[in-house]
């Protein structure tokens, strides 16, 4: 049995995973990947920022607020790479027992993981808004469109897992752990929606100058 993690795999083995006949990895999976992507390009934006003079010269304060955003963005991107196998082994087990057990009780279990891993994915989106600011504000400008790409890979990230929320709060039955869970993801994704509206509007994301 081939117990190889998803991380682990090239990417075109993943891909190629994706694109079978098996039901995972699926969107949640692949959501984590898309969002460990865009921390990826803020990274990148990264490297090419601390050794500038452009950044050297800045003030004090904000080379920290900018070296503060990297770390945090890089812990995300790490809990999301854990994502990646976390929501495929989830979703197999709770299909397994809906198959062999039949086991009201750990379906029920298994789709609260389902919610909270699709629920971690939306916070991590809603955190890296704030970070991602920042780079955009004082990162290497030359590389201005990685992190407007990261910020769209984000957006993406952040509304599949509205989805997928969406989809086990359907299957679930504990009414104070839903209102919970409705309540989180509205914080999280009008924040999102918000910034999202806001860079749009701002640096006219999608405006092609003739």
């Amino acid at each position: 049995m081939n117990n190889k993690k998803l991380i682990n795999e090239s990417i075109n083995d993943y891909i190629e995973k994706v694109d079978s006949n098996t039901p995972t990895p699926g969107g949640g999976s692949v959501s984590a990947v898309v969002g460990s992507l865009a921390c990826a390009l803020a990274g990148m934006v990264a490297h090419f920022t601390i050794n500038k003079k452009a950044f050297k010269e800045m003030k004090k304060e904000n080379q920290d607020i900018f070296s503060d955003a990297i770390k945090k963005i890089n812990i995300i991107k790490e809990n999301l790479k854990n994502i990646i196998d976390e929501d495929a082994e989830a979703f197999n087990e709770y299909l397994s027992i809906l198959k062999n057990e039949k086991n009201k009780e750990k379906e029920q279990k298994l789709i609260y993981k389902l919610l909270t891993i699709s629920l971690n994915t939306l916070k991590y989106c809603y955190e890296l808004t704030y970070e991602f600011e920042k780079v955009l504000k004082y990162g290497n400008k030359n590389l201005y469109s990685d992190i407007l790409i990261a910020f769209i890979l984000l957006n993406a990230t952040s509304k599949s897992s509205i989805v997928n929320i969406n989809i086990n709060l359907k299957f679930f039955n504990e009414n104070n752990i839903l209102l919970k869970f409705k309540k989180d993801s509205l914080l999280y994704i009008d924040r999102i929606n918000s910034i999202y509206k806001d860079l749009e509007e701002r640096v006219k994301l999608f405006h092609i100058s003739l």
